[in-house]
């Protein structure tokens, strides 16, 4: 019927998996959670990629054309190497100009770990006037991106000030209840 790993969307496929687990079984729910072969399947169909550098800004790029409401960026600094240099920048004013609400969390301007104050500047001042939505939290370090509650990256990467040929790499999950918990516990974090 299926395989471990293999993508599920089918829902009468998914249904099927579930009633066959019912059958005569008290307690189903919890059995049915508990099995490993149950648990691969759902991680199969949420995590979705498991990408470097190159890859990621692909794949980002790729979704954030196809944005529809909003996206939260969590990335603790920004220089315009990265932010203006690679396009990401361009991306976001995209989203912008299309109707996508673009908020982007960093830490604020002075900050001691910032090693260019005047470059951080120029891109808080480049993001503001793109009508960016641009929060600086203290004591703030995620590396989190989040698209229409639904698609998330998480992991090492920078998003606004990543070198490049760094080892990074970004965990790309699409679940919008796995987007709604992260959410949920950035906030308790945010003053």
């Amino acid at each position: 019927m299926f395989k471990i790993g293999e993508k599920l969307r089918d829902p009468k496929i998914i249904g099927a998996i579930i009633e066959e687990w019912m059958k005569d079984k008290p307690g189903f729910l919890i059995e049915f959670l508990r099995n490993r072969k149950v648990l691969k399947l759902i991680y199969a169909n949420i995590i979705t990629d498991f990408l470097g550098e190159k890859e990621f800004y692909e794949d980002f790029f790729k979704e954030l054309d196809n944005a529809k409401k909003e996206v939260k960026i969590y990335s603790p600094f920004v220089y315009s190497a990265r932010l203006m240099g690679k396009g990401v920048l361009n991306k976001l004013r995209e989203c912008v100009n299309r109707g996508v609400s673009v908020e982007v969390f960093v830490r604020p301007r002075g900050d001691p770990s910032i090693f260019d104050r005047d470059d951080y500047e120029r891109c808080l001042d480049a993001l503001k006037k793109s009508r960016i939505k641009v929060y600086e939290l203290s004591e703030f370090h995620a590396k989190l991106v989040i698209i229409d509650r639904e698609t998330v990256y998480v992991g090492g990467i920078n998003v606004l000030s990543h070198k490049e040929g760094s080892p990074d790499c970004m965990l790309k999950i699409k679940d919008p209840d796995v987007a709604e918990v992260l959410l949920n516990k950035i906030q308790e974090k945010i003053p």
